[in-house]
């Protein structure tokens, strides 16, 4: 890693930040590319838990997944 990219990695508040926001096809590495996959799944691990502790609905559905979409859906209600 260069001190060019150490510093962009500063400036943009840390390397979760940085691994967030760079788009894949700039990572430019496999490693890279897994650990900003890992850094996603702890992130919306924590949405939900954090969604379920404030006795909210799971962000599923905010994030792209499709947990659940149907339980929520007018008419399914569950008896």
């Amino acid at each position: 890693m260069t001190k060019d990219t150490l510093r962009h990695i500063e400036d943009m508040g840390g390397l979760d930040a940085y691994l967030i926001n760079t788009p894949e096809s700039l990572l430019k590495s496999n490693p890279a590319s897994a650990t900003k996959w890992e850094v996603m799944t702890v992130l919306r691990r924590r949405e939900a838990a954090a969604a379920l502790r404030a006795g909210g609905a799971s962000p599923a559905g905010k994030a792209g997944g499709d947990s659940g979409a149907a339980a929520g859906a007018p008419g399914k209600e569950s008896a």
